[in-house]
């Protein structure tokens, strides 16, 4: 599992490297409330500070991507925040709108990497993390919902409290 966490926080890492070097965000920089219209994005309340997608002219960090079908359906969305931070959202045999419990049994996990330090922190593998994830819209195109954490870092010794989670992953087409 910590294999795929890593995986997936190379690749948003990669792609907030290839982003960051712009100071026009073309976003706001709200409370982490501002919502685009259209679009996949994430965004949270960290340990009380705004995680919000990086928007630049109108295009943004975060993708969303579909596979499988039934108790295989694999669904993992990503965003890279402007100062480099990634949240990944991954939810496996989610098949419909409902409530999802995050934790160390579950597959469906999110994770956190503050992008100044390499730290991330999961909703898996450490005992005490615990939260959820409302899907509130389901179709073959895009997926919607809200999510909470408290998430663990890879040793287990620390976490980071995410609140007022939002998601929207519009699947990128093959």
């Amino acid at each position: 599992m910590k294999t795929l966490y890593k995986t997936g926080l190379a690749f948003m890492a990669a792609m907030a490297l290839l982003t960051s070097c712009s100071d026009d965000d073309g976003g706001s920089t709200g409370d982490g409330g501002n919502v685009p219209a259209t679009g996949t994005y994430i965004n949270a309340k960290v340990d009380g500070q705004t995680f919000e997608t990086l928007s630049i002219q109108g295009m943004t960090t975060a993708a969303a991507s579909k596979t499988g079908s039934g108790d295989q359906t694999y669904i993992v969305i990503s965003a890279a925040s402007q100062n480099t931070d990634s949240m990944v959202i991954t939810l496996v045999g989610v098949t419909g709108e409902g409530t999802f419990e995050l934790g160390p049994e579950s597959q469906t996990f999110v994770a956190f990497t503050e992008g100044t330090t390499d730290t991330f922190h999961s909703s898996a593998d450490c005992n005490g993390v615990t939260g959820e994830i409302k899907v509130t819209h389901y179709s073959e195109e895009k997926i919607e919902g809200t999510f909470e954490f408290v998430g663990g870092d890879e040793e287990c010794t620390g976490t980071k409290n995410v609140t007022n989670g939002k998601f929207r992953g519009e699947y990128v087409q093959r």
